[in-house]
């Protein structure tokens, strides 16, 4: 998956948009945050949880292998 095709490093997400793009159910994406496994960030005056791009292009490159394109199925 080419992140950087689908997404801006230089803004915040929603978990709904991350999932989107991740394509994983939603809950999925809070049980990730929940258990603290993938990276967010809670703004704590209305309580929401964001996502910020440029950490998930962190994230993946450390805990995802790629598949070269032309061993793909």
């Amino acid at each position: 998956m080419d992140l950087n095709r689908v997404m801006d490093p230089n803004r915040t997400y929603s978990v709904s948009e991350m999932a989107k793009i991740l394509h994983v159910k939603t809950e999925v994406m809070y049980d990730l945050v929940k258990r603290g496994d993938f990276p967010y960030v809670k703004l704590y005056e209305r309580g929401e949880i964001r996502i910020c791009g440029w950490q998930v292009k962190e994230w993946m490159d450390a805990h995802c292998r790629m598949i070269p394109a032309d061993k793909e199925a």
